[in-house]
């Protein structure tokens, strides 16, 4: 009784959440603009991870057609020390800033992204660089998140 209980009202609440309409505001290639040209100023590393991120966000057929300018600064500081002096942890911080221009209208607007991610020195300094490589993956696909993510947002709320 108890199994029967449980499976009517399993399926019950599962054509309840499928049937409800939900889907996703911003989708990550939704057509509301087409990328037409990236710059990259600085680190360049960090500026091509960013920019394929921003072109597979991009619609071919979309009205909004745009050129973006990346200035990105890498920062590495020291965290974490030890009694003896030993370096134990570091920070690194991207800053992007970025420069859209919106190619009919001939408007263009600007926005700084910051993020920052700590990563261990390990006993290996091959293990350290590997280390710090993923850590800036990490900011550099989330900078990347956040600029797709206000374009999207400011040419729909356009």
């Amino acid at each position: 009784m108890k199994k029967k209980l449980s499976l009517i009202l399993i399926l019950f609440f599962s054509i309840f959440v499928f049937s409800c309409g939900y889907k996703k505001i911003i989708e990550k290639n939704d057509g509301t603009v087409a990328i037409n040209e990236v710059k990259i100023n600085g680190d360049k590393r960090v500026g091509y991870i960013i920019k394929n991120d921003i072109f597979l966000s991009s619609a071919t057929g979309s009205e909004n057609l745009i050129n973006t300018n990346l200035n990105i600064k890498k920062f590495k500081e020291v965290k974490n020390k030890n009694v003896s002096g030993k370096i134990e942890k570091y920070s690194i911080r991207l800053d992007a800033n970025v420069e859209v221009t919106n190619v009919q209208r001939k408007s263009i607007f600007t926005r700084a992204f910051s993020t920052s991610t700590d990563y261990e020195v390990m006993s290996n300094h091959s293990d350290t660089i590997s280390n710090e490589k993923n850590a800036v993956e990490i900011s550099a696909n989330q900078i990347s998140e956040d600029i797709v993510r206000f374009i999207n947002i400011y040419f729909q709320s356009k």
